[in-house]
């Protein structure tokens, strides 16, 4: 079996072995040869903290597990109760630290794979598969099936050139092989070909397919069928429509255009938001206002201006989002208004939760901190619920 040590995870792990080493001597040349007891046994909290923040839970619970073995060992028969106390702190402190160290963790991958998911429903308009480093198809949507005539359950295994031709199969144009070599987002138009024979015209979009350790495995592309934009060019509403957030033009802050995402993110269909004002996308008739005063003014000064801003859907569910609008035309006065509504909820969540456990871990640090340098229980204990009270 090999296993593969960067130089990061080796350094770590040769940080711990040295810091062990260093707790084994002391707790020898002090206990046995000086035959005292100092504080030295605090400096056992840290290889437990560094474990526990670098590995989590198991990091921390196995040193501190293996040092509090050492330091009853080494008083075996003569076991006192201050001694399981204190070995028992040691397992408190590294199950504590990586509990939170877990969850931490936890969340930012959270918070990744949200992101990762934004990025494919941003390129996923309409079809979208899913292809590994050997040019097969590992999965691909209803609305892919129907745009190359080939159902997921046969398509999947299959090369995927030989479900949806396009000009660029087998040369170095080839999507999979750019992001291979590093380029991080395809957008393209190009025509394509079924496996019946049936050409389309597509807008192509394709981004990196990552694992869980970041490393390219493949590659997502994502179909627009833009036939239809390509015989009369009407550009607006394809565009528009194939926008994966909700989009509304406005005039005079009066929806005169809808896309098919409005129903996704704020329940409306888009034929009922038609003629409305914007006021029913938000919570209230103050926000109503404030956004027009953050918007038109900056609006008059440059072409496209964003900000995040709290929204709420039909139901009457409270949501945050991303508001983005740029103006078409050239004079404010005279023109539309683009709206992009960009729901960004759950990662605003997942970003909180983040932010509480990087504060609950500072807390522990403290009181780590506190428990190596303050030896009076009494004032450790007044000391300790200082912090909490500040950490609230």
């Amino acid at each position: 079996m090999k296993y593969n040590f960067s130089k990061g995870k080796l350094s770590k792990l040769l940080i711990i072995v040295v810091l062990l080493l260093i707790c084994i001597g002391l707790e020898y040349y002090f206990h046995f040869i000086l035959k005292t007891e100092i504080v030295y046994t605090h400096l056992f909290y840290v290889p437990i903290v560094l474990a526990a923040i670098w590995w989590g839970l198991k990091g921390g619970l196995s040193v501190s597990l293996f040092l509090s073995f050492l330091y009853i060992g080494s008083h075996f028969p003569k076991v006192e109760l201050s001694i399981l106390f204190r070995s028992f702190a040691f397992i408190l402190v590294g199950s504590v630290i990586g509990i939170v160290s877990d969850g931490r963790k936890r969340a930012e991958k959270e918070v990744h794979k949200k992101k990762e998911m934004e990025a494919i429903f941003c390129s996923a308009g309409g079809g979208i598969r899913a292809i590994n480093t050997d040019y097969k198809i590992i999965d691909q949507n209803k609305e892919m099936d129907s745009l190359c005539g080939v159902k997921a359950a046969k398509a999947v295994g299959e090369k995927c050139s030989e479900i949806f031709q396009g000009p660029h199969c087998g040369t170095d144009k080839c999507t999979l092989r750019q992001i291979m070599s590093g380029v991080e987002r395809i957008e393209i138009e190009m025509e394509r070909t079924t496996k019946k024979g049936k050409t389309v015209w597509v807008n192509l979009m394709a981004t990196p397919l990552k694992d869980e350790e970041g490393k390219i495995v493949g590659v997502i592309e994502s179909f627009i069928e833009i036939t239809e934009r390509k015989r009369a060019e009407e550009l607006k509403s394809s565009i528009l429509g194939s926008v994966p957030h909700a989009v509304v033009v406005l005039r005079e802050r009066q929806i005169t255009f809808a896309n098919e995402s409005v129903e996704t993110i704020f329940g409306w269909k888009p034929e009922e938001l038609i003629g409305q004002s914007t006021r029913v996308l938000y919570r209230s008739e103050e926000g109503f206002k404030e956004i027009g005063k953050h918007f038109y003014p900056r609006l008059k000064k440059q072409r496209t201006y964003g900000e995040e801003f709290p929204c709420r859907r039909k139901d009457g569910k409270d949501i945050m989002c991303m508001v983005t609008a740029s103006t078409i035309g050239k004079t404010l006065k005279d023109k539309g208004i683009v709206v992009v509504y960009e729901d960004i909820t759950e990662r605003k969540k997942a970003e909180e939760r983040i932010k509480y456990l990087n504060k609950t871990l500072s807390t522990v640090g403290k009181i780590n901190v506190l428990m190596v340098k303050e030896d009076d229980p009494q004032k450790l204990l007044k000391k300790v619920c200082k912090i909490f009270a500040g950490s609230r």
